[in-house]
């Protein structure tokens, strides 16, 4: 922080008038015991008549007390008629704000192909029993806790969003984007991972769509400083995905091309994460799988400048990697570009942990900088000293602070 002050309305450096001040006040102290030396002087030619000179230390005390108080009241007074101000330079960060969207792979290779009770987060055992159920579940905490923390460290009115959707043969979400982060520790906790809405299979390129349409929500409900989408235009996105071909490029819609581009600024908050144990035959018989290819959306997201973090618990895929590196913007493999990470092994926990935080270590961060000029007035401060050293001066002027009865006289 970067110090100045004010006396009189002048500014000038904080130090350099801290000085000033206190020459001020040394100099009104000089004179001040000078007066009340000659005050002290004459009071013993008075009171001669006592038979006892002031010489006494209680007596000069007596005198010179009331008179000190009333010289700190007048240089109080001083201080605040000067509007003495300090002025100070806060330089504080400003951090990104995130929307945070997660699927999890709910096929039947999560929890062993087979039959039986409802498997849950909490469950005991599930570390031995179901490890890529284990690892989801320790994922999913993880970003949780990680946000809010996040989020608290910016102070209030900074909304960290987290939404959350499963996958197997069909898509759906379970929570939209919120900021109720113990609602997500809930729901995650009550998620049922052989839930029979999901089915057995893996199609990560439906679930990839579903992520889209849940991220452009606040696009198609026109909300205010967003580009507004409606539902033709989503059905002119959904026709330009249609599979035509793993070496056909994305051409974005012609008609659509001006608002995608304004979306991007839309999207800059926006991040997928994708948690699958899918092998490497289901990648790529999803590359180009009606009714919208994975390929194309990837490309789109490329074209969005919207990052897609793919986990993969089981199997690595080149096509699926190189796409994803290649989403979100910045130069290729820089901190704002997607990633696939491949876990080291499904009973490896701790990788997890370490994926999770390089994620979202690209994702909480500092954006800028912002420098606020604040000013702190010591005149009420000054003002309140003021009267109560004035004040004290009056009482004890007026008092018998001091004073005895004595055969000669009051002392």
């Amino acid at each position: 922080m970067n110090y100045s002050a004010t006396l009189f309305g002048i500014e000038i450096g904080f130090w350099p008038a801290l000085a000033f001040l206190s020459l001020l006040l040394f100099g009104g102290s000089l004179i001040l015991l000078g007066v009340v030396e000659g005050l002290h002087n004459k009071q013993g030619v008075l009171k001669a008549w006592s038979g006892m000179r002031e010489s006494k230390l209680y007596s000069r005390f007596r005198i010179f007390f009331p008179q000190l108080c009333f010289f700190f009241g007048i240089a109080f007074s001083i201080a605040a008629l000067a509007d003495i101000t300090r002025t100070y330079v806060v330089v504080s960060d400003v951090y990104a704000t995130n929307r945070l969207f997660i699927d999890i792979d709910n096929s039947s290779s999560m929890y062993n192909f087979g039959g039986g009770p409802p498997i849950h987060c909490t469950d005991t055992g599930l570390k031995r029993d179901y490890p890529r159920i284990f690892n989801a579940c320790r994922a999913l905490f993880n970003i949780v806790d990680a946000t809010e923390k996040y989020a608290k460290t910016k102070g209030a009115g900074n909304q960290d969003q987290i939404g959350l959707l499963r996958f197997g043969l069909h898509s759906f979400v379970e929570i939209y984007g919120t900021t109720d982060y113990e609602r997500v520790r809930k729901r995650t906790r009550e998620l049922n991972w052989r839930d029979s809405r999901t089915g057995i299979m893996t199609e990560i390129h439906l679930a990839l769509w579903d992520l889209i349409q849940v991220a452009l929500q606040r696009n198609f409900r026109g909300e205010k400083g967003v580009v507004a989408l409606d539902e033709e235009d989503r059905l002119t996105i959904a026709r330009s995905l249609y599979p035509e071909g793993r070496s056909v490029r994305y051409h974005v819609p012609s008609i659509l091309r001006t608002k995608l581009e304004a979306m991007r600024a839309d999207l800059r908050d926006t991040a997928f994460i994708f948690l699958t144990d899918a092998y490497e035959g289901q990648f790529d018989s999803r590359l180009d799988k009606s009714p919208v290819s994975l390929v194309k959306m990837m490309q789109l997201a490329e074209f969005l400048e919207l990052p897609v973090y793919v986990i993969s618990i089981y199997a690595d895929h080149e096509v699926v990697r190189k796409l994803a590196e290649r989403t979100g913007s910045g130069p290729l493999k820089g901190n704002n570009r997607g990633a696939f990470y491949l876990l080291k092994g499904e009973k490896n926990y701790e990788d997890i942990d370490v994926i999770v935080e390089k994620i979202l270590s690209t994702r909480f961060r500092v954006v800028s900088t912002r420098s606020e000029l604040l000013r702190k007035s010591y005149t009420t401060l000054f003002a309140f000293l003021a009267i109560c050293f004035v004040s004290a001066g009056l009482i004890l002027s007026l008092s018998s602070f001091g004073r005895k009865i004595t055969k000669g006289g009051i002392t």
